[in-house]
């Protein structure tokens, strides 16, 4: 290339030099640097050989006020407009006419990508506040973070294939960092682009974007080829409400006419946001504007030139940034509702602590000074527990175990790291009710009992620990007295039992001799008996049959409350136990005029109990009903089994039945609800407790219902075999 270049300004002669003197015209400084630039020594070529559509972008971009970068082939080689400048700051001027990797090495992880996808695609690109860290400071100054506004769009060559890029790129940093800013930063933004789209909707073809004409009427005359790009829809002729009705969201349609037709009515500019179907079937949002061009002579408006210009990522990085903002302000007021609550759970914590009867101590790790001490602890050592740490606890509290008798108070001295404090301190032991008995200053001893847990930091460090002081001594005492009373009862309970015993023997064998006699008399085996000799006879068998009966009770009772009663438990079938027990009262029942009726059982049914122990039950609860049924009334004897895994035997009777007040004392010894004078005792009122405590000891249990005037129902149930 012929010519040369001196100072920036200075033009040297040739075709070349002509070509980049018109295309570079004007003042500002990166003009002047292009006319002066060999840009035949750079891969673009010398100027005179550079297409049109090339010419066009970097006419507008260096027209442009805003950053602007032109990159150009494969190689995508820079050319900038003044306003650029701040974006590079150090790397001016070597960018000029520079490869952009070679000038963004440090950069082109990120802006690679993007700049490839619109080289493929053909479609524009929009990065919002995009976090970058360029090292534009000179060599030895190290990289910033820098957020950055970049909007790509692709410059086809003539036969419609990208051949380049035209990028603006503001630097948004300062506005990410300020809300308030960032607003604004953004609104400068969007001027910028729409600008920048205004500017390139006179480039028709040369720039990406969607550019038409119609006629006043809105009629189409003119789609450029973004049109088909995007719609896959060949140009055609077509009026404003066949183009709304075709390829516009069906949502959008009314209000892009109604926006035109005030438009034409008051001949301003025509704008709207609206959705357009692409070739695939998805819609995208589009800024729609159109500027209208008047006849000269008589002002109708005769053409309207319009642009419409891709804003979906756009539009959806507002509706994220609104999620985002949306989502910060709700984790604001979560966080904010959270530290309320610690604080008043932390104020909740305190006066529980300072109300708690017990004695509550926190010490700080890895020292041990007590940092926290209620009330409570104040009261019960007599001191505020205060000590500087582990090692001065034996000097600040005087300890001892309880030892047995005998042992020297030295040699059950608590020491220092025997403190249950200071083995969740020092070990991160847990110590549970440890007793202790402290001397307080005043002299006077408790006993208490000592909890202590370390406390643990989200390393799992002891932080802490935590100690709880109970004086137990009343407690203590309590027990003993209370334990000494219950061995008394015991004692006392089994010498009661024992006389029961003894005295129910030695009542007996008497009883039976009155017996044996009475009999022998009554066989005239000491001469003739009278008719009023026989019956006085039989009241003396009928009284002395009685008061064995009650012999007999109270010793079975003894027994078991004496636990001197052996169980052999077995399989035992209920519908055997039911039909003996039957046999055995049957007179008892019929000599009152009683029916007794017994339900089919199972007869393989089964139950886990001792079988004479069964049936001694069995016969006492029929027995019952017998003595409180009148003359005509009924006893039934049921079982069932349930899927519980219980067997549930029930003797119910039509008697008289049991107040309610009275139902829970009859299973209590020498109790008869019956004891009024109208009726003669007929037992020691033992039979149902004895009956209760032998269900219980089978693993079972004997409970009643009943209803005065109308029966009783008692219920034996036991573990099913």
């Amino acid at each position: 290339m012929s010519g040369g270049v001196g100072a920036v300004g200075e033009v040297r002669g040739g075709p070349a030099d002509d070509a980049a003197a018109r295309l570079f015209a004007g003042p500002g400084e990166l003009r002047a640097r292009c006319r002066a630039l060999d840009w035949g020594a750079t891969p673009l070529g010398a100027v005179e050989g550079w297409p049109q559509s090339l010419r066009t972008a970097v006419t507008l971009c260096l027209a442009s006020s805003f950053p602007t970068v032109v990159m150009w082939g494969p190689e995508l080689v820079q050319l900038y407009n003044d306003a650029y400048r701040a974006v590079l700051q150090a790397k001016h001027p070597a960018a000029l006419g520079q490869r952009a990797r070679d000038c963004w090495p440090e950069l082109w992880g990120v802006v690679g990508p993007l700049c490839e996808e619109v080289l493929d695609t053909g479609a524009s690109v929009f990065v919002e506040d995009q976090l970058l860290a360029p090292e534009r400071r000179g060599e030895r100054a190290a990289a910033e973070q820098a957020y950055f506004t970049i909007s790509c769009s692709a410059i086809p060559e003539e036969a419609g294939r990208p051949a380049g890029i035209v990028a603006t790129v503001l630097e948004t940093t300062r506005h990410v960092r300020s809300r308030g800013e960032r607003e604004r930063a953004l609104e400068r933004a969007n001027a910028a682009l729409r600008e920048s789209e205004a500017r390139f909707r006179l480039t028709a073809d040369a720039v990406p974007q969607i550019v038409w004409i119609t006629d006043g009427q809105g009629r189409t005359e003119f789609f450029n080829r973004q049109w088909t790009a995007y719609t896959g829809a060949p140009y055609e002729p077509g009026t404003a409400v066949q183009i709304a009705a075709d390829f516009v969201h069906p949502d959008d349609a009314a209000i892009t006419l109604e926006r035109f037709e005030v438009a034409q009515r008051t001949g301003g500019v025509f704008e709207v946001e609206h959705r357009i179907r692409s070739a695939q079937g998805e819609y995208r949002w589009f800024l729609v504007r159109a500027e209208p061009y008047r006849d000269p002579e008589t002002g109708e408006i005769v053409r309207w030139f319009g642009g419409s210009v891709d804003i979906d990522d756009r539009r959806r990085a507002e509706a994220e940034r609104e999620r985002l903002l949306a989502a910060e302000r709700a984790a604001r007021a979560e966080a904010d509702a959270a530290r309320a609550t610690a604080v008043a759970n932390e104020r909740r914590l305190a006066a529980v602590i300072a109300h708690l009867p017990v004695g509550v101590t926190f010490a700080e790790a890895p020292g041990g000074r007590h940092s926290v001490s209620n009330p409570a602890a104040v009261a019960i050592w007599g001191v505020v527990p205060a000590s500087p740490g582990v090692d001065a606890y034996s000097r600040d509290f005087v300890g001892f175990r309880p030892g047995a008798p005998g042992v020297p108070e030295a040699a059950r001295r608590i020491a220092s790291e025997e403190w249950p404090l200071a083995r969740a301190l020092l070990t991160g032991e847990v110590v549970r009710d440890e007793l202790a008995e402290i001397e307080r200053p005043d002299g006077t001893r408790r006993l208490v009992s000592l909890s202590a847990a370390p406390m643990r930091d989200d390393d799992g460090r002891v932080s802490g620990a935590l100690v709880t002081t109970v004086d137990v001594t009343e407690r203590e005492r309590l027990l003993a007295d209370a334990e000494a009373a219950r061995a008394e009862a015991e004692a006392a309970n089994r010498a009661k039992s024992e006389f029961l015993a003894v005295m129910s023997h030695e009542l007996r064998t008497p009883l039976n001799a009155i017996g044996g006699y009475a009999e022998l008399l009554a066989m005239g085996l000491r001469g003739a008996v009278t008719d009023q000799q026989r019956e006085d006879l039989g009241r003396i068998q009928r009284s002395q049959r009685h008061l064995l009966g009650l012999i007999n009770e109270v010793l079975n009772y003894a027994k078991v409350e004496m636990g001197v009663v052996r169980y052999d438990v077995a399989d035992v079938r209920v519908c055997d136990v039911l039909a003996a027990a039957e046999g055995l009262v049957a007179p008892q029942a019929q000599a009152k005029g009683l029916t007794v009726a017994v339900a089919d059982c199972d007869g393989e049914l089964a139950v886990r109990a001792d079988d004479d122990k069964l049936r001694q039950i069995v016969v006492n609860l029929l027995s019952n009903a017998v003595k409180f049924t009148d003359a005509g009334g009924r006893i039934a004897l049921s079982c069932e089994a349930g899927d519980d895994g219980w067997v549930r035997l029930c003797v119910t009777d039509t008697g008289v039945g049991i107040p309610a007040d009275k139902l829970a004392a009859i299973f209590e010894p020498f109790v008869q609800v019956r004891s009024d004078l109208t009726r003669p005792a007929e037992g020691a009122g033992l039979g149902l407790a004895i009956s209760r405590d032998l269900a219980r000891a089978m693993g079972g249990d004997l409970a009643a219902e009943s209803t005065p005037g109308v029966g009783s129902t008692f219920t034996l149930t036991l573990p099913v075999a």
